[in-house]
């Protein structure tokens, strides 16, 4: 809230989903990458081996194009991104963490120097020497991931360090050796997956099956070991990060049930693939490989994302750039006098408070329409209940952080949102009870799930409902502001077939 916003048409966390995950599944396979090719390199000269040594050579050039090319240009647009996106989080991370950062870059320094060295200097190099320097790139670039980690798994768990401010609290955080040993072994997985790239190809020769298969025993290895480190890592990240894959999130609900099914597929394939049928694995299937990998990989990252919401740094700083101890400030003055980076806004002007909310509160997450657009969330309300809702949010929607304005901010906010192209000037009477309870009710309640509707109103008749619905307002709970014939069509469906449905059925 206290930095100018990055205007995009769309919600900005798609931008960073896309860049990050691709920069971090390269960065991933450039650290296993540079262990593939050392030990796969030391089996040929220990074999004397020229045919593989050649292959080996052949493939560090491929692995020299991904890793530094276009994992530096990926790096340095995750680093101009999440500048624009959330400079907050970026400086808070920066500020925490400068010397870790010096540490990493100086790393990563040595490690596209070794590169470099390790690609043009197999003519040039005794095999000792050349040796010398691909073990020197691995581990450069495995303390690279070293450092990074305790980062990114501070943003989660920051642990004590909410309470020292110590930097080695923040670091070693409760997951830090979880996510340390899930991400060594997601690196060994796609090296393999990498290395089934040149298996595959011309350049493989008569070391096509063997070279499927070391490449396939590399990936199912490395996925397996990762697989259980994060069994080890979910058993330490909060519990309400858990809660969120329980109903409190739907999508971090069926990304989580699904990651470990997509996991599943992919080692099914590299075992039927280049594992046992070696000869009838091609480029095909190692391309298929290769995008369920980065599938896979996308769908472990957005669930430790997606578990973290509200949070950027959980328990301290919330994804709209406030800080946990400001929000007392802003809910005493609202959040265009205490936000830093605001437009001066008529206060008679509803419409124009509403857009400048909407760009300091809203905007580092929503976008106006589209993915994760906020008209058609909208859509169907009335100014009055996207206001109640506002004002609520925190409460309503777990991953949401809470709502800091005051309630003549929430009121303009809503009717901003209610003016955006779309969304409709006059709310229609829904077709039936069903499409009632869609619209009042599912936005935070489920049939049998989580926050089951009908534990609130089990054994009610459809009278009681209707009167309940009058007096139901709370601090958790928006009043309801529909008309009475949509009230009354609510309260006859939820009484025929969900309070009385629930008493049956116990």
């Amino acid at each position: 809230m206290h930095y100018p916003v990055w205007d995009l048409p769309f919600a900005h966390g798609l931008l960073i989903a896309v860049i990050a995950v691709i920069h971090v599944f390269i960065a991933h396979i450039a650290v296993g990458g540079g262990l593939y090719l050392i030990v796969t390199e030391t089996l040929a000269r220990q074999r004397q081996d020229p045919v593989l040594l050649a292959i080996v050579q052949s493939h560090s050039r491929a692995f020299l194009l991904l890793s530094l090319v276009f994992g530096a240009m990926t790096g340095v647009g995750i680093w101009f991104t999440i500048g624009l996106i959330n400079p907050t989080g970026t400086s808070a991370l920066i500020h925490t963490f400068v010397w870790a950062w010096t540490i990493e870059w100086c790393f990563f320094f040595m490690e596209i120097v070794a590169a470099l060295v390790y690609v043009y200097g197999w003519d040039r190099l005794s095999a000792r020497q050349h040796q010398t320097v691909g073990w020197i790139y691995f581990i450069a670039a495995w303390f690279s991931l070293v450092v990074i980690n305790g980062i990114i798994s501070f943003q989660l768990t920051p642990g004590p360090w909410l309470s020292t401010r110590n930097v080695f609290d923040g670091f070693f955080n409760p997951t830090y050796w979880s996510s340390m040993f899930i991400r060594s072994f997601w690196a060994i997985g796609l090296a393999g997956l990498f290395g089934l790239w040149t298996a595959t190809g011309r350049e493989a020769g008569s070391r096509r099956i063997w070279l499927q298969r070391y490449s396939a025993v590399w990936s199912l290895v490395g996925i397996a070991a990762a697989s259980l480190a994060v069994l080890w890592w979910w058993r330490k990240i909060p519990e309400t990060a858990r809660e969120l894959t329980r109903g409190d999130m739907p999508i971090a609900t069926v990304v989580t049930q699904w990651t470990p099914i997509a996991v599943a597929v992919l080692a099914v394939i590299v075992i039927l693939g280049p594992l046992l049928f070696p000869r009838r694995s091609g480029r095909p299937v190692t391309l298929l490989v290769l995008g369920l990998g980065l599938f896979c990989f996308g769908l472990g990252e957005w669930v430790r994302e997606g578990v973290r919401k509200p949070w950027i740094v959980q328990d301290y700083l919330y994804v709209n750039g406030l800080r946990a101890d400001e929000i007392d400030r802003f809910r005493e003055g609202g959040i265009l006098a205490n936000a830093r980076w605001t437009r001066s806004v008529a206060a008679t002007d509803s419409l124009a408070l509403g857009r400048e909310l909407f760009r300091v509160a809203c905007q580092n997450c929503h976008a106006r329409s589209g993915y994760n657009g906020l008209a058609s969330r909208v859509s169907g309300w009335e100014p009055q209940y996207t206001t109640a809702l506002i004002k609520r949010i925190e409460y309503l929607r777990r991953p949401m952080p809470p709502w800091v304005g005051t309630a003549d901010e929430a009121r303009a906010l809503a009717l901003y949102l209610h003016q955006l192209p779309g969304v409709p000037s006059e709310v229609a009477l829904p077709a039936d009870g069903r499409a009632a309870y869609e619209r009042r009710c599912s936005p935070c309640h489920s049939l049998g799930g989580f926050r089951d509707l009908g534990e609130y109103i089990e054994g009610m008749e459809s009278e009681e409902i209707y009167e309940f619905m009058e007096y139901m307002e709370s601090d958790y709970m928006p009043p309801f502001t529909g008309s009475d014939r949509e009230r009354q069509l609510l309260a006859d469906w939820l009484g025929q077939n969900v309070a009385r449905t629930k008493e049956v059925g116990r």
